[in-house]
């Protein structure tokens, strides 16, 4: 959550959090009570939409993010650390289409499932005679 509000450079709503992160709204507004309750974001009024309010890192927030990006950065390095900048390059092209390629799948399915259940739906339904 801080990452998507930080990588973002402003406050999001639940639902931007949520659609960013490919998370469910639920999911999303349950952690955010609980990095509120840790003093890690606060709410605050959202001038185009009342009942959906911006989620903000406080100031403590803030510090502890930096602080795990650091740790992160740090661990991503050595992690890399020996691996040529041409097969990182090539690795990241790799997982980018196998991204694009599932998402494709996982669109058409849905379209496939959503077609599906319209036609057995149609199918079951009682017919006129």
């Amino acid at each position: 959550m801080l990452g998507a509000i930080d990588a973002a450079g402003r406050p999001l709503t639940v639902p931007q959090i949520a659609r960013r992160m490919g998370l469910t709204r639920q999911s999303v507004h349950a952690t955010v009570k609980r990095l509120m309750a840790d003093g890690l974001v606060e709410l605050e009024p959202n001038a185009d939409h009342r009942r959906s309010q911006l989620v903000r890192m406080t100031e403590q927030g803030e510090r502890r993010y930096a602080a795990i990006d650091r740790l992160q950065m740090a661990w991503v390095n050595r992690l890399a650390r020996g691996v040529g900048r041409s097969d990182l390059e090539t690795t990241r092209r790799v997982l980018d289409e196998l991204c694009a390629r599932l998402t494709t799948e996982v669109e058409r399915r849905g379209r496939d499932h959503t077609r599906n259940n319209r036609k057995e739906w149609t199918d079951a339904a009682p017919r006129a005679r």
